[in-house]
C-alpha cells in the first residue's frame, strides 16, 4: 500500500537540522478517557524506540527492519524495487485517563548512512518519523492522533554513533522526566516536516530483534583502571552497565572476539573497531547501546562502572531442532552453527558477520538457507528476506545484487545472484508454500537471462561491468589455489536452471521455459569441455581438487568412476580443501554416494585445519576462514549442518514432495557413532529419529507427525511405510 493508505494524512517529521549520528526525542501529548484502547502504527528512520507515559512499548530492538527503503544510491542505470516496513503495537495497557505522552527516541541506523571500507555508503536521508495513534473508548468512539507538526523535540543522550563501530552517550543534559506526561515542553524545539519516503508501505510478521538471553560474565583480569570480562561465548548483543557515583564520569568499553597471547588484554586484531562510551552517573540508569549491537566474547571496561549482565540480542527466533550424537565434534558443529547463525540475524537480514560488515550477502545467505530452515523457526524471517532479494534485482537487465538490501560489496555472478532462485526454492521445498515461487519465477527467469548474456562458450565469465568481484568458491584454504571462477559461476547457472525447471513444472509452466533445456545442455557441455579429464581411467574434474568433481556430480555430470574418484580422493586426503560452497557440496555428495564414513572423517578432522581444530581451539562461533583470520563469526561453513538431519538422522523428503508430506527415514550408518538423536520441525510438526548401537544390535525410535507419510529404509532396504505415531524396532 502507499503512505496515504497506511497513515492517512500523517506527515513525516524530524529535527531542524541533520543529526545523522546524534539522537533526538520527539514527543506529543494527547488525552484519553478511562478504559481507552489504543493502536500505534509508526515508522522511525534510522532506528527508533517508543515510550508511552515513560514506559517502553515492547521488547523489540533496532527497528525498523532493514529493507531497500527507497530509490537512492543504487548502481548506475539499474532499477530496483523499494519497500518499507511499519510497526504496529497495541498500546492499551500503557494508557491512563487524562493527559498521556507519546515519546519516540530516534537515532542513527541504515537509513541515515553507514561507512564501510573507509567510504560513506547508502545515505538515504535524515532521521524521520511518521505515526498514527488510534484511540477507542468503551463506547466505540475513535480518535486518531497523527504526526502533523505539533510535536516537540529535544536532543537526546545518544550523542554519536556508527552502525559498525558503536555508540556514544552523554546523560548530563538528559532526564527520565522527558518521557513522562507531566512535563512542560514549551521551550523545546518544534519539529520540521521531512520529505516523504517514496516506497511500498508494508506490514510483516518477520520478528524484530530482542534480548534472547542474559549472561553473567566472568572477570578474568582486573587492575585499578580497567577490568576484562568473558561473556562465555561469542555473541551479538551488549553488556548492561551501571554507575554508583552521583558524579558524572566517562565509561569506556572495548570488545573483542579473542584475548591476546597474555590472556590479560583484548586481541586488537579481533576488536573490529567496536567501542561503547558513556558519560553517566548513578541517576542515568542502565547503560547500554540503543541503536546498535556488538559482536564479541570478551570486553574491557574502563571507568567506574559495574557490569550487571550481558544481553544476547538477535532476531526473536526459536530453535526448532535438536541434534546429539556420541561424537562431540559433530555436536559442537550443530550447536556452534546455531549460535553463529542467531548472532547473524538482525533487523530481518541474515548477515555474513555481526560486526565487520553486517550485510545480507546473497552468497552466504543462500548457502546456509537450508541449514537455517532445518534448525530455526525462520519461515517469516525468510519470507521477508526473499522480498529483499527480489527488490534488489534490476528490472532491466535482471542482475541481482551481491547483498540484499543493497550495499555495494563483493561477490559475483552465480553464487551470489542465484539466491533469487535458491532461497525461494528451498523455502518452497521445506514449507510447501507455492506463493514464493509463483511470485518470483519471472524474476528468476530474468536473472537466468542475465547470466546467459554473460556467458562465453557456455561458461559464465563476468558480472556487471562496474563489478570487480568474481569470487568463485570463497574462503578456501590459504595454501592452495582457487577453483576457476567460471567453473563455479556456471555450476550455479546450471543448478539454477535445474531448479527453475522443477519450479515451472510444479506451477504448470514447463512449456514456458522449454528453451532453458538448450541452455542447460550447452553449459553442461562447456563444463565437460573445459574442466573434465576425459581419460577412460580418470573422469575427474580439475583433478578432484577443491571438490571440483562434487560440483560436477551435483549438476548431473560425470559417471560412476567420477564418484569413485571423488570418494578415493577425500578418503586419501582426510580433510577439506574446499571453500564455503565446496565444503557443503563435498559433504553432501559423499553422503549421497553412501560414503558417510568419509564424510564423517572430513567433518571431524583437526589437521591441518577443520571443524575439529576449531573445536579444540575453543571456538564458540564458526570462523570466516579455516585459519581463523579476520572474523570468528561467519555462518557459511555451517551449511553442512543440513546433512546432519538429511543423512545422519536420515530425514529426507521423497522426490516430488514439498512441506514434508512424504519423507524417507534412512539414517546413515557410521561405524564411529554409537548413538544419534534429533528432530526437525516441519509444517506438519516434529519428525524425530534416534538410534543406538550396542553389541552389534541397532535400536531405532522414530516419531512421525500427523499429515506425513514416511518410508523407513535401513541400509538401502525398505522396512515399512508409516503414518502418525511413534515406532521402535531393532536390527
Amino acid at each position: 500500500m502507499d503512505q496515504l493508505q497506511m497513515f492517512g494524512d500523517a506527515k513525516w517529521i524530524g529535527a531542524r537540522k541533520d543529526r545523522s549520528t546524534e539522537s533526538i526525542l520527539i514527543r506529543r501529548s494527547f488525552t484519553a478517557s478511562d478504559k481507552t484502547s489504543g493502536t500505534l502504527r509508526l515508522i522511525g528512520l534510522g532506528t527508533f524506540e517508543v515510550y508511552i507515559n515513560g514506559m517502553r512499548v515492547s521488547d523489540d530492538r533496532f527497528l525498523p527492519l532493514s529493507s531497500e527503503y527507497e530509490n537512492i544510491n543504487i548502481p548506475a542505470g539499474e532499477e530496483l524495487s523499494y519497500r518499507i516496513y511499519a510497526t504496529e503495537y497495541d498500546v492499551s495497557s500503557y494508557l491512563h485517563e487524562g493527559e498521556n505522552c507519546l515519546a519516540v527516541l530516534l537515532g542513527f541506523g541504515w537509513y541515515t548512512g553507514i561507512t564501510l571500507w573507509g567510504r560513506k555508503q547508502k545515505v538515504y536521508g535524515n532521521k524521520k518519523l511518521i505515526y498514527a495513534l488510534t484511540l477507542s473508548d468503551e463506547d466505540g468512539k475513535t480518535e486518531t492522533v497523527l504526526s502533523n507538526g505539533k510535536e516537540k523535540y529535544i536532543d537526546a543522550f545518544v550523542v554519536g554513533g556508527h552502525m559498525h563501530k558503536g555508540e556514544e552517550q552523554d546523560y548530563r543534559k538528559w532526564s527520565a522526566k522527558y518521557l513522562s506526561a507531566e512535563l512542560d515542553v514549551s521551550d523545546w524545539q518544534s519539529v520540521e516536516f521531512e520529505v516523504p519516503v517514496k516506497s511500498e508501505y508494508l506490514f510483516t510478521d518477520c520478528p524484530a530483534d530482542t534480548v534472547a538471553q542474559y549472561l553473567e560474565p566472568t572477570v578474568i583480569y582486573r587492575t585499578d583502571s580497567y577490568c576484562i570480562y568473558d561473556a562465555g561465548r561469542n555473541i551479538s548483543g551488549y553488556p548492561i552497565l551501571s554507575r554508583k557515583d552521583k558524579e558524572y564520569s566517562r565509561v569506556h568499553v572495548n570488545f573483542s572476539e579473542c584475548l591476546d597471547a597474555s590472556g590479560r588484554e583484548l586481541d586488537e586484531a579481533h576488536m573490529h573497531n567496536q567501542s561503547f562510551d558513556a558519560i553517566a552517573s548513578c541517576d542515568s540508569g542502565e547503560l547500554y547501546p540503543h541503536f546498535t549491537w556488538y559482536a564479541f566474547r570478551y570486553f574491557k571496561v574502563e571507568g567506574d562502572a559495574e557490569v550487571q549482565s550481558v544481553a544476547v540480542v538477535h532476531t526473536n527466533l526459536k530453535v526448532d531442532s535438536d541434534f546429539k550424537c556420541s561424537d562431540e565434534t559433530l555436536n559442537w558443529i550443530y550447536k556452534t552453527f546455531v549460535n553463529t547463525q542467531l548472532a547473524n540475524m538482525h533487523r530481518g537480514i541474515p548477515s555474513d558477520c555481526p560486526h565487520i560488515e553486517r550485510l545480507g550477502y546473497t552468497g552466504d545467505g543462500q548457502l546456509v538457507c537450508k541449514s537455517v530452515l532445518h534448525t530455526l523457526g525462520a519461515e517469516s524471517f525468510y519470507r521477508k528476506w526473499i522480498g529483499d532479494i527480489s527488490d534488489c534485482r534490476d528490472r532491466g537487465t535482471g542482475h541481482v545484487q551481491n547483498t540484499a538490501p543493497y550495499i555495494a560489496a563483493g561477490g559475483g555472478p552465480g553464487g551470489w545472484g542465484s539466491a533469487i532462485v535458491a532461497v525461494p526454492y528451498e523455502f518452497w521445498r521445506y514449507y510447501g508454500d507455492r506463493s514464493v515461487i509463483e511470485d518470483n519465477l519471472d524474476g528468476m527467469l530474468r536473472y537466468l537471462d542475465f547470466l546467459e548474456e554473460h556467458c562465453e562458450a557456455g561458461l559464465v565469465t563476468s558480472d556487471i561491468k562496474s563489478a570487480s568481484w568474481c569470487l568463485g568458491d570463497w574462503c578456501t584454504p590459504p595454501d592452495q589455489s582457487n577453483l576457476p571462477a567460471p567453473f563455479v559461476n556456471t555450476y550455479f547457472y546450471v543448478r539454477s536452471i535445474q531448479r527453475v525447471l522443477e519450479i515451472a513444472d510444479a506451477l504448470g509452466r514447463i512449456d514456458d521455459v522449454d528453451y532453458l533445456k538448450d541452455r542447460l545442455k550447452r553449459s553442461k557441455a562447456a563444463i565437460d569441455k573445459f574442466y573434465l579429464n576425459p581419460m577412460e581411467r580418470d573422469m575427474t574434474y580439475l583433478g578432484n581438487v577443491k571438490g571440483a568433481s562434487a560440483f560436477a556430480l551435483d549438476m548431473g555430470l560425470g559417471n560412476e568412476l567420477t564418484a569413485k574418484k571423488l570418494a578415493a580422493y577425500y578418503e586419501r586426503l582426510g580433510h577439506y580443501d574446499t571453500g564455503i560452497f565446496g565444503t557443503e557440496l563435498v559433504t553432501r555428495c559423499l553422503f549421497k554416494l553412501g560414503r558417510a564414513d568419509i564424510a564423517y572423517t572430513l567433518l571431524t578432522a583437526s589437521e591441518p585445519h577443520g571443524f575439529g581444530k576449531w573445536r579444540a581451539n575453543g571456538e564458540s562461533t564458526l570462523p570466516e576462514y579455516w585459519n581463523t583470520a579476520r572474523s570468528h563469526n561467519h555462518p557459511m561453513f555451517g551449511a553442512v549442518v543440513a546433512c546432519f538431519f538429511e543423512y545422519i538422522l536420515g530425514i529426507r523428503q521423497q522426490e516430488g514432495s514439498t512441506g514434508y508430506d512424504r519423507v524417507i527415514i534412512s539414517p546413515a550408518h557410521i561405524a564411529s557413532l554409537s548413538s544419534v538423536s534429533g528432530y526437525i520441525t516441519t509444517p506438519h510438526g516434529r519428525i524425530s529419529v534416534a538410534y543406538s548401537i550396542s553389541d552389534s544390535i541397532r535400536e531405532y525410535e522414530i516419531y512421525i507427525p500427523n499429515g506425513t507419510v514416511a518410508r523407513v529404509d535401513i541400509d538401502g532396504k525398505e522396512l515399512i511405510t508409516v503414518t502418525e505415531g511413534k515406532y521402535t524396532f531393532k536390527l
